[in-house]
């Protein structure tokens, strides 16, 4: 799928939500009653239908049915989960988008808060906040908060690397984008892609936290489906677990934002050094090191009372 023009079928004047799923029949109506009793009633939600062998397309196609808000696309075939989210994102066009899983749900003021945001900080280059972890009941398990998340003050340079040595957490997934910068990015198909892309964002602009819990995953951990992580990542089976294509995404989205001849290049072995240190088998773990105690400053911090720049 990447690397060949997919087709528009979403367009809207402010956001359109991505919705990837793949036989998410037993959440996905909850998924999609959330964003449909959002607060902000203006947006277009893009449902792309992982060629599903469960109920989910007929919950969709209803769905899309009663709400000209919605618009189903089902996939021939799997294309992974990878390619899934390319296609939501190329097949869309709107100032602001985000994804949004096939088996979580949204605070009804999900969409109204992030769109303030951006339009409030236009460098910006998205608004996340911390997420809120789920059982298949919907029963809250716990609340995530800010560790080991890029300083938004920081520059371009400086937040990449620490995205690259402390392991960026993946809150700022769940929130929304700008899509001007979004479309910049190539996105790679590779393991822990969604790693390397929020790493991007931030050689684009930062990734600015708001306060409270606007977005609740689901822990699949208590929720088991039939696919491994890596089955769900590529769509095929027996594909064995190489980390390589992920060292390669990362500084692919090096070298295209901070090319030779540029200030901070000179940065690029440092980088390579810390991705290796990070997904070799044979590593001397200097990045979990560095997580640790990211983790340890970021815990004395909200002792004393500092939280995410609202």
């Amino acid at each position: 799928m990447q690397g060949r023009r997919i087709p528009v079928v979403a367009r809207h004047d402010t956001v359109v939500l991505g919705v990837p799923a793949y036989n998410e029949a037993r959440f996905i109506e909850r998924t999609l009653r959330s964003i449909q009793g959002q607060s902000h009633r203006d947006f277009i939600a893009l449902i792309s239908d992982n060629a599903s062998t469960d109920d989910t397309e007929r919950i969709c196609r209803t769905f899309a049915e009663h709400d000209p808000r919605f618009i189903h696309v089902r996939q021939p075939m799997n294309v992974g989960a990878n390619d899934n989210f390319i296609f939501l994102r190329d097949a869309s066009e709107s100032p602001f988008f985000a994804w949004i899983g096939g088996h979580d749900t949204l605070h009804t003021d999900y969409v109204a808060r992030h769109i303030e945001r951006l339009q409030r900080e236009p460098t910006a280059c998205g608004s996340f906040t911390y997420f809120q972890l789920i059982d298949e009941n919907d029963r809250v398990l716990r609340n995530e908060g800010p560790v080991g998340v890029a300083p938004p003050e920081g520059g371009a340079l400086f937040r990449y690397l620490w995205t690259v040595a402390a392991g960026e957490e993946l809150a700022p997934m769940h929130g929304m984008f700008r899509r001007e910068m979004l479309a910049r990015i190539p996105l790679r198909r590779c393991l822990a892609g969604d790693h390397v892309l929020i790493a991007a964002c931030n050689l684009l602009g930062p990734l600015r936290p708001l306060p409270g819990h606007l977005y609740r995953i689901r822990d699949l951990d208590r929720a088991p489906r039939p696919q491994s992580r890596l089955e769900r990542i590529t769509g095929r089976s027996g594909i064995p677990m190489d980390f390589q294509s992920t060292v390669d995404g990362y500084m692919a989205n090096f070298d295209l934002f901070i090319p030779a001849g540029s200030p901070g290049h000179s940065w690029r072995r440092v980088v390579r050094c810390l991705l290796r240190d990070r997904y070799s088998n044979r590593s001397l773990r200097w990045t979990k090191l560095i997580r640790t105690g990211i983790k340890r400053l970021d815990g004395v911090r909200r002792v004393f009372g500092h939280r995410p720049i609202p």
